[in-house]
């Protein structure tokens, strides 16, 4: 799992759904997305969850049994990467 602030522009779950987010370029949001995939399978990790990209959110259902959930998500999973975007690498 990937715990973030939301920025500005994200990458959500149409620009990346059915995609290789590797080869994805020009979108905003779309870097953050790549590295999280990065450190995750060096990890040795083959799946991702990220909460921008992964709830749809024009489903108001969906977004709300999201939110409800999360902690359970969070509590639930083998790792989490936190991304602090106003901290230098």
């Amino acid at each position: 799992m990937l715990s973030h602030r939301w920025e500005e522009k994200e990458a959500l779950l149409h620009d990346v759904q059915d995609k290789d987010v590797h080869e994805l370029k020009g979108l905003d949001g779309i870097a953050k997305v790549q590295s999280f995939c990065k450190v995750a399978r060096d990890a040795g990790y083959c799946w991702v969850w990220m909460d921008t990209c992964c709830i749809d959110k024009k489903s108001n259902t969906e977004l709300q049994e999201s939110v409800n959930s999360m902690f359970i998500w969070y509590r639930h999973s083998v790792l989490t990467i936190v991304y602090l975007c106003n901290v230098p690498p």
